[in-house]
């Protein structure tokens, strides 16, 4: 398929009949493939589900008020909370700060 875009001057065959000249070149349909695409998503188990801390929901901040956590990420102790608290985002680790759902 790459063969027939490349210039005729750089190409060598051992017989004639493998090249054509022609003015134009020839266009030929796409190829069409299905692709297949695998799940590489990476869930924090047990904390988006039925956690206490679960994305979309209300928490309380002992400094910043009430907020909406809008992303979580890590396992464990590490658990990383990105919490709205209206206009500003923070980042929270709900094992160092006592927050509570609101």
């Amino acid at each position: 398929m790459f063969i027939d875009e490349l210039p005729g001057d750089v190409l060598e065959f051992e017989s004639a009949e493998h090249y054509q000249i022609s003015a134009a070149p020839v266009r030929k349909r796409p190829v069409k493939r299905e692709m297949e695409f695998e799940d590489y998503s990476q869930e924090t188990p047990g904390f988006e589900g039925d956690g206490m801390f679960r994305v979309g929901s209300y928490i309380r901040h002992p400094k910043f008020g009430r907020g909406q956590i809008k992303k979580s990420t890590g396992t464990g102790e590490d658990i990383v909370l990105t919490v709205n608290f209206g206009a500003r985002a923070k980042k929270i680790m709900p094992n160092y700060v006592k927050i509570v759902p609101a």
